[in-house]
């Protein structure tokens, strides 16, 4: 009793002492964290918490001011170390009033340790309980922050696919007339004048092709690919097979030595024409990439799992992708490329996040990487 008796007389007596030097302090070591209309009531509250040694802090009263500080903190982006310095300073300053407290009333050895036992352990259960308040409140405001992102960028593509949906109807109508006019001037030509004009029809011609090259990204890019595509579970050598198949000849022209490591035992469910839209891509513009290179020139396509899921890389040894590029590589309309569209790679991504993967790439200056992701976790899937 009589130890009960002048505890109580320490939290009563240096109430206001404690959380005025704490507040001067706190303030002092971080005037930009703190509103200064509140801290003082919330240190009051803080205080109540501190000192009531007989309920536990979880199901103390006065337990909501932890959430409150660890959901204004978060919000602030304030960061952990300094809110636990905080906590550090009320430890701190409480133990040097006690210290000063139990010399003064000549309090026993024994009774005076179990009290600062007593108070190290509210201390650091309060800490503990800051530091997971304020874990659960960041993670949450970052899962918001990215969500919203998400929801932004839809928003952009979507916005985009309909201007671009409506700009490629616009411009495919009249390139359908100039292609007819220029397969008309080929067959009404004589042979004679023909020759003379040649030079020039194939110059229209390879300029009509790359704008309609950029209309069907356009219209690629709007129709949200692979949309009504079933899902099949196909191996990852298969999908490369049907790649390689559509690319050998461009491969052979240039020159490209083709290196490929599969494991055969890969195995995905997936869209299957959208993901080899993604995987010719890939390679096509590794096979652009690599005409930059003076020498030997490499195209290594991979697949392979690990515990988290099953990955199929496109690597080249091509110049790679310049900097000031590189963190917009899979924006719409952004493109390094003379008479690209821009398109392809936000097509890309586009894909594999419908058929719930990823894409990631690195590059350097000698070697460019693309890996599609596809992770291991249950879906509803069509085995064809």
């Amino acid at each position: 009793m009589e130890v009960e008796r002048w505890m109580n007389e320490f939290f009563q007596t240096m109430r206001s002492p404690i959380i005025q030097e704490w507040i001067h302090t706190a303030e002092t070591d971080f005037p930009e964290i703190y509103d200064l209309g509140s801290v003082s009531a919330n240190a009051k509250i803080y205080y109540e918490l501190l000192s009531d040694l007989t309920q536990p802090v979880e199901t103390h009263p006065q337990n909501s001011i932890v959430s409150t500080i660890c959901q204004y903190h978060a919000a602030r982006q304030t960061p952990i170390s300094h809110l636990l310095h905080i906590s550090y300073i009320w430890r701190k300053i409480t133990f040097e009033y006690a210290y000063q407290f139990l010399k003064d009333k000549k309090v026993g050895l024994d009774e005076a340790q179990h009290f600062l036992r007593q108070l190290d352990e509210r201390s650091e259960a309060i800490r503990c309980l800051i530091g997971q308040g304020y874990w659960d409140y960041a993670s949450q405001i970052l899962h918001d922050q990215e969500r919203a992102i998400i929801r932004l960028h839809e928003d952009r593509l979507n916005l985009i696919g309909k201007v671009a949906a409506s700009m490629a109807h616009e411009l495919r109508n009249p390139l359908f007339a100039i292609e007819g006019l220029l397969k008309l001037l080929r067959n009404k030509l004589p042979s004679s004048s023909l020759e003379s004009v040649e030079p020039y029809l194939g110059v229209m011609e390879e300029e009509f092709d790359a704008l309609y090259r950029q209309i069907a990204g356009l219209l690629s890019f709007t129709k949200n690919s692979g949309i009504h595509e079933p899902f099949v579970t196909i191996t990852g050598p298969l999908i490369v097979e049907s790649v390689i198949q559509m690319v050998s000849a461009q491969l052979a022209v240039e020159n490209i030595e083709l290196v490929l490591d599969l494991d055969a035992s890969v195995q995905v469910t997936v869209q299957k024409q959208a993901v080899l839209q993604v995987v010719t891509n890939l390679v096509v513009n590794s096979i652009d990439a690599l005409r930059e290179v003076e020498g030997d020139r490499h195209l290594c396509i991979r697949c392979f799992e690990d515990q988290e899921g099953q990955y199929l890389s496109v690597e080249d040894n091509g110049p790679g992708i310049p900097p000031p590029l590189a963190s917009t590589v899979f924006t719409p309309f952004v493109t390094g490329k003379k008479n690209g569209s821009g398109l392809g790679l936000p097509v890309c991504k586009q894909i594999m996040e419908k058929n719930g993967g990823g894409i990631t790439y690195r590059s350097e200056p000698g070697s460019t990487v693309f890996t599609l992701f596809f992770p291991k976790r249950g879906r509803e899937q069509t085995v064809s």
